[in-house]
């Protein structure tokens, strides 16, 4: 048989093997979008994923001030930890229990309760996580960072940061941040932060 008899049937080969190697790329840019969702909707809760479960306790740290008031981190902490206290998935130690750990622990009741100090807190009382953060103010602007983070080893759970134009907004990015950490946890998004 004539070489130039087998041409159609190569070109038919060659086609079909592009369109199959283009079908394989295009699922897997389609993947690897699916799987860099920013809003992390596609990734499991901690508590479906089995990294928390409900019920588990978790211990709120004092949040690092940045921004120069000595007032203003006790608040945000005080806000985030009463948030975070609404969530049916974990229970926050209230700062009743926190200060009798201390005690217990050797400390002063009302010793600040910086992350390393909570991790401790949160080892001596069984609790499975803490929840550390810092108000920041860069001009008229603040920024909350959150961080959950495992007791036992420190690793990190969550990651959040809101920011507020001014200090008008402060109080809603607060709520923000622990409306995204209470859904990482496993709430409903449909969940409301409460707004004070």
């Amino acid at each position: 048989m004539p070489s130039s008899a087998l041409l159609p049937e190569r070109r038919k080969s060659r086609t079909g093997v592009v369109a199959i190697a283009g079908a394989i790329v295009a699922a897997a840019l389609l993947g690897t979008v699916a799987c860099n969702k920013s809003d992390g909707s596609d990734r499991p809760s901690l508590v479906a994923s089995g990294r928390l479960a409900a019920g588990d306790r978790v211990v709120v740290a004092d949040f690092a001030n940045l921004t120069g008031d000595s007032l203003l981190a006790a608040r945000v902490t005080e806000v985030f930890r009463a948030d975070l206290g609404q969530s049916p998935l974990v229970q926050v130690l209230t700062t009743g229990q926190v200060a009798s750990a201390l005690q217990r622990m050797g400390h002063a009741p009302d010793t600040a309760l910086g992350a390393k100090l909570a991790r401790e807190v949160a080892t001596r009382e069984g609790a499975k996580a803490i929840v550390a953060g810092t108000v920041a103010k860069f001009g008229v602007t603040y920024a909350i960072s959150v961080r959950l983070l495992g007791a036992e080893r420190g690793n990190a759970l969550a990651t959040y940061e809101e920011t507020a134009d001014d200090s008008s907004g402060l109080l809603n990015a607060v709520h923000r941040a622990s409306k995204l950490l209470r859904n990482r946890i496993g709430e409903s998004l449909g969940t409301p932060a409460t707004m004070r």
